[in-house]
């Protein structure tokens, strides 16, 4: 309804009160939905702050979509104080969700490494051994 897809006509209003609903509910998806509606102005008037309060509930209920807007909004400083600490909080939920979907699925997990440290000192990194660049060559 909010984008038109899949022969459904297009309907702002429509989907704000679909979201509307499944926020009032506490599902957390519906939330998220709002909090883009209220932070881009669609269907609604634009409103950093209910955005805010929207994102916050989402990223509380588990929303990953939430929880990655409320990083950025923290590390850009959009209608919160900047704060590195609260973005690596939500960035770091993020990115534990994935970890552990990957490492269901069988894949291989990813070797961390602070790009600082690989800037200092790149000759004692096994990232960029000259076999292994020959290799992907």
């Amino acid at each position: 309804l909010l984008v038109g897809e899949y022969e459904i006509v297009h309907n702002t209003t429509k989907a704000r009160e679909i979201f509307e609903g499944v926020a009032s509910e506490g599902y957390p998806a519906g939330q998220r939905a709002l909090g883009m509606l209220y932070s881009t102005g669609v269907a609604v008037n634009s409103s950093q702050s209910t955005a805010l309060l929207y994102y916050t509930f989402g990223a509380l209920g588990g929303d990953t979509y939430a929880q990655m807007a409320l990083a950025y909004r923290y590390w850009t400083g959009i209608s919160v104080a900047q704060s590195c600490e609260s973005a690596l909080k939500y960035y770091t939920l993020v990115a534990d969700k994935v970890a552990r979907r990957v490492g269901k699925l069988g894949g291989q997990m990813t070797l961390r490494i602070r790009l600082i440290e690989e800037a200092e000192a790149p000759d004692k990194s096994p990232l960029l051994d000259d076999d292994l660049i020959q290799y992907y060559q």
